[in-house]
């Protein structure tokens, strides 16, 4: 018998019936199958920002208090015999219901974990004008008994000597003793607590850098903002999103501009079916009447091609084929499905486990802690669950929620544009997302599926490779004495503006359909999202578009939605003039959302313009064509003095775009390539956000009390060295074969003379010598 694994793990009983006279030597077979629950079918709209229609607020238990010392008390709790009891009839019934087997979970957790933790008692908040919280601002943190009995005795003798009518000289001798001698106890108090502050602090740097970390941010402005406002402040940013197509590219009215471009198939969202079996909501898969593609990824696509368009010329053009998204690929769904829809086995909860932080933020009073601490018996559990879960179809609710908090930028507290939302959700919602992901993305580099040039979000990448390419790019042409257009797109909300039946259809165009599939829309069927405000959480509204904040599938569904723009441009072929790279194409680069297109001619970055826009339109994505620059690196390595030649000036959806002599890109601002020092003026920029850097140290260290020159040192290796250091493999050895100071070394020297206190005659070797410091050239090599 031949069925899918989804299918199969529904059999429950198998029967041979009895023998037919008239069918020799064969028997009918009898197979019962029972369905999976009702799986969650996507209900969620628009919310209304007007109306006060909202969900109530999600209540959760008490938090607790945890603590390092009580973790292993925790996990020997959950193997006494009645909580291993509860745990293995909680594993045999998690494939009947995986919903309420979610539910029992986390009551036997949080059950556990409050019978050795004790709960947190939160204090009653004290008024903004209350005198007690006047009074212990005044005081500093070194001020102890001892200061506070010195003043006392200090106002005792100025209170005799007035008392007395015409104090004598002995006595304001005498209080003349107390007041320095308050004065030196201060200066000394103050000088310890400094001493230790530090102390502690470089410690705390070395031992656990993430409590260092979380020391050394200071703490976020109250906001007076309420819930209310809140929820339709985020309500109205999801209305924003909504897309805006640009005008079709159909026909070129500028003869300069024109061009053969290959529209990108117009992608309609899969259409939601029934599945008798398990309710659950399928893709409806078009028949195909071609022999040719036949494939069965060639039949589940949804997106049709549609003709190229034909540019506005005297002379005719022949148009590259219009991309076939079912093509992109070419493993068929059966492999897909034998490897993605396997069993999550425990080695998998394991690794999942493996890569999730003790720290990690999440919802709710569980936490990630508790999980790691009570692995031994918890996996076999969690692995069962998930299982369920990912068979199912179904996805629990407590998992799918997701709290908001805002944090502010910069401005007025009062302003809700002046906060980014930061989203947090459960924490085995994360754990299962995490052990999606882990094999997903495994697949998927396995079969080479992910985009060339994407190097976002991926293992054995770095920021720093795409803009070694870029490099490598520049050198070549200005060896070969040629131009190289390059442009810097920048997408306007990309990760909150993804449609979701797209990013569907970009799955099924990447082999990944059955069970797999269906875990991952089931993620998506219903996402609650609240506000954590000053008040407490706010009632929920539903997120209805992007990928889920939080949650680590979101970048590698992200990635696999904008992997097919790079075959999108490369169907354009000779018209795209793409630059070659030791004889390969080379395609445009990504970054998750950062984009550079790159190209040999003017016309060719237009062409591949023009198809960015084909694309936005068809997967609903908006480019900021007012941030979007365009730069053109010379073989002279000179700006041109500002002169554009016939040919280049460049559009987006009709909109002019802006031709710079310089541009950032991941961290890096790029400017010509020169020929005596290269891309040595990266590190004038860096120079700058190092000196920032520099001052904002030293001003908290201030404040921490962090003032010796060891402390000082310390923090600016942490805080200052990784900015002025930043992608050195790029520029450094430009800096090197300078017979000068480079600007990054300046800033370096300028810290060593002034933690010292000494003038700017001293010589930068003293200077580095009397702090056993080397230049920074010495940490890049």
């Amino acid at each position: 018998m031949a069925a899918s694994p989804s299918l199969l793990s529904q059999a429950a009983e198998l029967q041979v019936l009895p023998e037919i006279p008239e069918y020799r030597g064969h028997r009918a077979l009898s197979l019962e199958l029972v369905p999976s629950p009702a799986p969650q079918r996507s209900t969620a709209k628009h919310a209304d920002p007007e109306s006060e229609g909202f969900g109530p607020p999600p209540t959760f238990a008490a938090p607790l208090r945890l603590t390092p010392d009580r973790l292993s008390s925790f996990a020997a709790e959950l193997k006494q015999p009645a909580k291993a009891e509860q745990l293995r009839r909680l594993t045999e019934e998690a494939s009947r219901d995986p919903l309420l087997a979610a539910t029992q979970l986390h009551a036997i957790l949080y059950g556990t974990a409050a019978a050795v933790f004790p709960p947190t008692n939160a204090a009653p908040r004290q008024a903004a004008g209350s005198t007690s919280g006047q009074l212990r601002r005044r005081h500093q943190p070194w001020f102890d008994e001892e200061c506070a009995a010195t003043r006392r005795q200090i106002r005792l003798q100025m209170q005799a000597s007035l008392n007395s009518g015409q104090p004598s000289h002995l006595a304001k001798e005498a209080l003349r003793i107390i007041s320095n001698r308050y004065t030196r106890l201060r200066k000394r108090k103050a000088g310890a607590w400094q001493r230790q502050q530090g102390s502690s602090l470089l410690h705390m740097q070395r031992t656990d850098a993430r409590k260092f970390f979380k020391q050394w941010q200071r703490e976020h402005p109250k906001s007076p903002i309420d819930a209310a406002t809140w929820l339709r402040h985020f309500v109205n940013l999801q209305l924003k999103r909504t897309f805006q197509p640009t005008a079709s590219l159909t026909a070129t009215s500028n003869p300069a501009t024109s061009h053969p471009t290959a529209a990108i198939p117009s992608c309609s969202p899969p259409t939601a079916t029934v599945c008798p079996s398990s309710s659950h909501p399928t893709t409806a898969v078009p028949a195909t009447s071609n022999p040719t593609t036949s494939h069965p990824t060639a039949a589940i696509s949804s997106c049709s091609p549609s003709a190229a368009t034909v540019p506005s010329s005297s002379q005719p053009t022949t148009a590259p084929p219009a991309i076939n998204p079912a093509t992109c690929h070419s493993t068929p769904l059966s492999t897909a499905s034998s490897e993605l829809d396997s069993d999550i086995s425990v080695a998998d909860v394991h690794a999942a486990l493996d890569k999730l932080s003790s720290s990690s933020a999440c919802l709710g009073p569980l936490k990630a802690v508790l999980i790691k601490a009570g692995r031994d018996a918890l996996t076999p559990v969690l692995a069962a669950l998930f299982n369920a879960v990912f068979r199912s179809g179904c996805f629990p609710p407590e998992w799918s929620l997701g709290a908001i908090t805002p944090i502010h930028k910069k401005g007025d507290t009062a302003d809700p544009n002046n906060y980014r939302g930061i989203t947090v959700g459960h924490i085995l919602g994360k754990l299962y997302a995490l052990a999606i992901n882990t094999r997903l993305n495994t697949w998927l580099e396995t079969q080479g599926l992910r985009a060339r040039g994407q190097a976002g979000f991926r293992q054995g990448y770095r920021t720093v490779d795409n803009c070694f390419i870029l490099r490598a790019l520049a050198e070549r042409a200005r060896s070969r004495g040629v131009k190289l257009y390059l442009c810097a797109v920048d997408f306007e909300k990309a990760f909150d503006s993804v449609d979701r039946p797209l990013l569907w259809a970009a799955l099924q165009r990447a082999g990944i359909g059955g069970t797999m599939l269906q875990a991952i829309q089931a993620m998506y069927a219903d996402v609650p999202v609240c506000v954590r405000t000053e008040e407490g959480l706010s009632g929920c509204f539903q997120s209805v578009l992007g990928v889920k904040q939080g949650c680590p599938l979101s970048p590698l569904l992200f990635g696999i939605f904008l992997d097919d723009f790079e075959g999108h441009i490369q169907q354009l072929g000779d018209a795209a003039a793409l630059p070659q790279l030791a004889g390969r194409t080379v395609p445009p680069l990504l970054f998750a959302d950062d984009m550079f297109l790159l190209s040999s001619s003017a016309s060719g970055l237009q062409a591949q313009l023009h198809a960015l826009q084909d694309y936005c339109n068809a997967k609903k994505l908006t480019v900021n064509a007012k941030k979007t620059q365009v730069m053109i690196m010379r073989p002279g390595g000179g700006s041109g003095n500002g002169k554009l030649a016939a040919g280049e000036s460049f559009e987006y959806a009709g909109l002019p775009l802006e031709v710079a002599s310089s541009t950032k890109y991941l961290g890096l601002t790029f400017s010509q390539l020169s020929k005596q020092h290269g891309f040595a003026s990266c590190a004038d920029v860096l120079a700058k956000a190092g000196r920032q850097a520099m001052f904002a140290m030293r001003r908290r260290a201030w404040e921490l009390g962090a003032c010796l020159v060891e402390q000082q040192c310390m923090l600016f290796d942490v805080f200052v060295k990784p900015v002025l250091s930043y992608g050195c493999e790029l520029w450094g050895v430009d800096v090197l074969l300078r017979p000068d100071c480079s600007s990054v070394e300046r800033v370096h020297r300028w810290f060593c003379r002034r933690v010292q206190g000494l003038p700017k005659q001293v010589t930068a070797a003293i200077s580095l010598a009397e702090l056993g410091r080397q230049p920074l050239q010495s940490f890049w090599i």
